[in-house]
């Protein structure tokens, strides 16, 4: 089954260029306009990865939507791409270093940096859910 990639982005260009780069490569690409307002606006797309466009309106839009999906227990392995003109911008950086499965990828992106980004995030989901179910079952028989 295909992976899902949730996009958000104000920029209908944005949504189709990340619909048809990702589409072409097998993903399943939902797209949504900003803002992510609930998790369960997450939940209903089911997503294996989420990429998420950096200071549209304000700084702190993309905080407050991934502070909604870290919040969400059954959301919070998600790995997030924040996508970014502002890349060397410190806010960015800081959140960045305080989450967990979260990259940047800065604007202009390169689109082999793109397909690498988002194939390495989903394989270490993966590979940690693997692991924890692992931990899980071990956990079951002893």
């Amino acid at each position: 089954m295909p992976k899902r990639i949730l996009v958000v982005d104000d920029s209908s260009e944005i949504l189709d260029l990340f619909r048809d780069l990702l589409s072409d490569e097998g993903y399943t690409v939902i797209t949504q306009h900003y803002p992510i307002e609930s998790a369960a606006q997450v939940r209903r797309a089911a997503p294996d990865l989420i990429i998420l466009d950096h200071w549209m309106h304000n700084k702190e839009v993309s905080q407050v939507a991934i502070t909604r999906i870290r919040m969400a227990a059954d959301l919070a392995h998600i790995p997030i791409i924040i996508c970014t003109g502002f890349a060397n911008g410190q806010d960015v950086q800081a959140i960045a270093h305080r989450e967990k499965n979260l990259q940047v990828l800065s604007k202009p992106f390169n689109i082999d940096d793109l397909y690498e980004m988002v194939q390495l995030l989903i394989t270490r989901a993966e590979a940690q859910a693997a692991t924890a179910n692992q931990q899980i079952a071990q956990s079951a028989t002893e």
